[in-house]
C-alpha cells in the first residue's frame, strides 16, 4: 500500500520561526521588532533637564513658561529608564497627524500605550492651544507668519534672517529660554549654539505672547525620532512620567539620572544672569553682543585658546563616558534578565525531570508488585507441613 506524505503544517500568523515563541510577547509585538531592538537600544538618550534657578531669575524662564502654560516642564522626573525608552520608540507609530485626533501608539512591557493631544496635555499638566504648528524650514515659517524678518528682528540683536543664526545673536534674555527649548521641547544632541528655524519661531511666540500647542510639538518630535535613523532618543525623563501614567512598572529596570540642572552656571555660560535680566528690562534697546566690543573698551579676560580646547575635549570625553555607562547599565540589566531566565528554565527542567523520575519509580514499583502477584498466583507457596 502506498504511503501518504504528511503535509507540513502551515505556521500561524504571529508565530516566529521558533515554534516555541509566539507574538506578541511582553517585550515585542513581532519578530521584526525583536530583531530591530538592539539597534534602537544602542542609541543615546536625551534625558531633558530640570530647572534649578534662584527666584530672582524667574522672569527669564519660569514666568515665561507659566505664561505659556508650560510650567510643569520645569520639574521633570529625576530618573530615566533606557530600555523602556527604547521599547517605546521601537513600537512607535502615529495616526492622522494633520487632524484633531492625531494619536501616538506604542507598546511597552505588554501594555499598549495610546494618547492624543488632549490626553498628553492632561498627562503633562500643560495648556492646549489652537495654534498647532510644527515645521523645519524658513519657507514653511513664511507660510505661517508671512514676513519672516519680523521673527528674527524680534528675537535677535541685529539680524533679520535665519542664516547662520546662533545663540550669541539672540537678545540676551532669550538665551536661557533657547537652551531650555533645546533640552526639553525640541531636543537636540551635541552643542546648543545653533538656533534651528522652528526654535526661532518658538522664541518669537514667547516674545509676542502667542500660544502654541506643546503636546502637538512633543508628539511631532517623537515622530521625527522614530523615522530618523540613528537619531538620539528624546524626552527620556518625560517618558518616565508618561509611562508611569500608563502604570508601566519600573521594578528591576536599569535606570540613569537626568542630565545636570539648568542652573546659574548655565546662566553664566549664556552671558551672565545680570546681563540677561538687564536685557529683559529693555528688550527693544540695541544691545552689544558680548563677543563684540568697542576698540577703546577694555576687553574682558578670556581663557587661553588651549584651555578652551582642553575643556571642550574634557566635556566630550565626559559625555562619551556617560553614554558608555548608560549603555553598559542597560546591557548588564539585559544580561541579568537573561541569566535569571536561564536559571528559571533550568529549575523548571529539574522539577520536571524529578517529577518524571518519581513517576518512573512508581510505575516500576507497580510492575514489581504485579509480577509478584502473578508469580504467587501460578506458583503458590507449598502448604505448611502438618505434624
Amino acid at each position: 500500500m502506498a504511503s501518504r506524505t504528511k503535509k507540513p503544517r502551515a505556521r500561524e500568523t504571529g508565530q516566529s520561526s521558533n515554534p516555541q515563541q509566539e507574538y506578541p510577547t511582553t517585550k515585542f509585538l513581532s519578530l521584526a521588532h525583536e530583531k530591530a531592538f538592539p539597534a534602537m537600544l544602542s542609541r543615546s538618550i536625551i534625558s531633558g533637564r530640570r530647572v534649578n534657578l534662584a527666584p530672582k531669575y524667574d522672569a527669564l524662564l519660569v514666568n515665561k513658561l507659566a505664561a505659556m502654560g508650560w510650567q510643569n516642564l520645569v520639574n521633570l522626573p529625576q530618573k530615566v529608564y533606557p530600555r523602556l525608552v527604547s521599547l517605546f520608540y521601537l513600537h512607535f507609530k502615529h495616526t492622522n497627524e494633520e487632524e484633531e485626533d492625531y494619536t501616538v501608539i506604542s507598546y511597552v512591557k505588554g501594555k499598549h500605550i495610546e494618547f492624543n493631544i488632549p490626553t498628553l496635555a492632561q498627562i503633562l499638566g500643560v495648556k492646549q492651544s489652537e495654534n498647532k504648528i510644527y515645521f523645519q524650514t524658513d519657507a514653511q515659517m513664511a507660510q505661517v507668519v508671512g514676513d519672516i524678518s519680523k521673527v528674527y528682528s524680534t528675537i535677535c540683536i541685529d539680524k533679520v534672517t535665519g542664516s547662520n543664526l546662533h545663540a550669541k545673536h539672540l537678545k540676551p534674555h532669550l538665551r536661557i529660554l533657547h537652551r531650555f527649548l533645546l533640552e526639553n521641547v525640541t531636543p537636540k544632541a551635541g552643542h546648543y549654539d545653533a538656533v534651528p528655524t522652528f526654535n526661532a519661531y518658538l522664541l518669537y511666540c514667547f516674545e509676542v505672547e502667542q500660544s502654541v500647542d506643546l503636546s502637538f510639538i512633543i508628539m511631532r518630535e517623537m515622530d521625527l525620532v522614530s523615522i530618523t535613523r540613528g537619531k538620539s532618543l528624546a524626552f527620556g525623563a518625560l517618558l518616565t512620567h508618561i509611562l508611569k501614567h500608563f502604570k508601566i512598572k519600573f521594578l528591576g529596570e536599569a535606570e540613569s539620572k537626568v542630565d545636570s540642572d539648568i542652573s546659574e552656571y548655565t546662566l553664566n555660560r549664556a552671558g551672565g544672569g545680570d546681563v540677561l535680566l538687564n536685557s529683559l528690562n529693555a528688550p527693544d534697546a540695541p544691545m552689544e553682543d558680548p563677543e563684540e566690543h568697542h576698540q577703546d573698551a577694555m576687553p574682558p579676560p578670556q581663557p587661553p585658546a588651549f584651555w578652551t580646547d582642553f575643556m571642550a575635549m574634557e566635556q566630550e570625553r565626559y559625555n562619551q563616558r556617560l553614554q558608555w555607562e548608560q549603555q553598559m547599565a542597560t546591557q548588564m540589566a539585559e544580561f541579568g534578565n537573561a541569566q535569571n531566565s536561564l536559571i528559571q528554565l533550568f529549575g523548571d527542567f529539574w522539577m520536571d525531570n524529578n517529577h518524571r523520575h518519581q513517576e518512573l519509580n512508581t510505575r516500576i514499583d507497580h510492575i514489581e508488585h504485579r509480577v509478584d502477584a502473578i508469580y504467587q498466583y501460578y506458583f503458590p507457596p507449598p502448604p505448611p507441613d502438618s505434624k
